[in-house]
């Protein structure tokens, strides 16, 4: 796959928009043995999709049935309350498979409803790529078997493509009206939010009380518009607030 990662590489500068980056990426994925395809990319709070976008916070390949699969993924996290594959996405560094995740969280039942929504979409195993705040989906039909300088190369092919979605992101951040600058504490607290911490937790960590921290998340919701602290962090990570 190299040939197709280097072309990647030169051919990039051209590229004007998000889905030609994506859809870029999948030639390259599709020349793997198992043709992976490349479901899109995201560079929002693991924690939960509710209050995210498409094409803002959220970005799929124009051949993947995105509005579908989002209605119904965003349906079920709110029935069950939880997803299971963006904490263990967060945590973990290396590139890693579904089956991969499947054994090591050990989940059955209900539990199992997002990699059962991926089956339903026909990504019978997935190659999840982290790079910094970004996460890349490569899906396919098939349970994958990767040698360990596959997964290298689809890393660094998506890494190429999330430094040029990152761009775009940026650029159109740039465009967006400003909002009242936040205090560092604000911000720290919005961030260990977009962690996964709870406000008792941010309290214990900051050494502050619980009080002082539900007003700092009181005052960030105002300033940045927003309905609750999951639109609050999905905002911040789209206009670059955590970008320092």
């Amino acid at each position: 796959m190299r040939p197709s990662t280097d072309r990647l590489i030169k051919d990039a500068p051209a590229l004007r928009k998000p889905e030609e980056v994506l859809d870029m990426l999948q030639r390259v994925s599709l020349k793997h043995p198992q043709r992976l395809k490349v479901m899109g990319a995201s560079a929002i709070n693991p924690e939960s999709a509710q209050g995210a976008q498409i094409d803002r916070d959220v970005f799929f390949h124009p051949d993947f049935p995105a509005a579908q699969f989002f209605t119904e993924y965003q349906s079920r996290e709110r029935k069950h309350g939880y997803n299971m594959l963006g904490p263990y996405s967060r945590d973990t560094i290396h590139p890693f498979t579904f089956s991969e995740a499947l054994r090591a969280l050990q989940l059955s039942g209900e539990a199992r409803w997002e990699f059962d929504l991926w089956h339903e979409f026909r990504a019978r195993d997935a190659l999840v790529v982290h790079h910094g705040p970004w996460f890349v989906l490569y899906t396919a039909e098939q349970p994958l078997q990767l040698e360990r300088n596959e997964r290298f190369q689809l890393a660094m092919a998506a890494s190429v493509a999330v430094e040029w979605l990152d761009r775009f992101v940026k650029a159109k951040r740039r465009q967006l009206p400003d909002i009242p600058e936040p205090s560092n504490r604000e911000k720290l607290v919005l961030r260990l939010l977009a962690e996964g911490l709870t406000a008792d937790e941010i309290a214990g960590q900051l050494h502050i009380g619980t009080g002082s921290v539900r007003t700092y998340i009181r005052r960030m919701l105002e300033k940045l518009d927003a309905h609750n602290s999951t639109h609050a962090v999905s905002i911040a990570w789209r206009i670059g607030l955590f970008d320092d």
